[in-house]
């Protein structure tokens, strides 16, 4: 994650990652490790981007690898990694909320990962 990256635009580039992979090595065990340049807040933990970009590998991504390494974590798949395509993911953002604004998709939306950002 590098410092001038926000939630929304590393979630994207890791799912572009994720499907380059996938499509260059299908079924091959991957890995994600991630390093974050900067991104602290004044306390010199993790700033809010941070936090929530690591929850969502550790909670929404992680299934699609064999590990995933994240500063507060290192998660090892218990079970074979996914190998369905991702078709997106949906996150709320917490203003969204507050503003009564609401994403719906149905329960058969086909891969599609739905993320709460706390």
């Amino acid at each position: 994650m590098r410092r001038s990256d926000d939630y929304a635009g590393s979630v994207a580039r890791a799912l572009g990652l994720l499907r380059e992979i996938m499509r260059k090595f299908p079924g091959k065990p991957r890995i994600f490790v991630l390093d974050i340049e900067g991104h602290r807040n004044s306390e010199g933990g993790w700033d809010g981007d941070a936090l929530d970009y690591q929850g969502t590998l550790t909670r929404e991504l992680a299934s699609w690898f064999t590990e995933v390494q994240v500063p507060l974590i290192h998660i090892k798949n218990s079970g074979p990694q996914r190998e369905d395509e991702i078709d997106g993911l949906v996150s709320v953002e917490p203003g969204d909320r507050r503003q009564g604004q609401t994403v719906e998709m149905p329960d058969d939306t086909p891969n599609v990962i739905r993320a709460e950002v706390p």
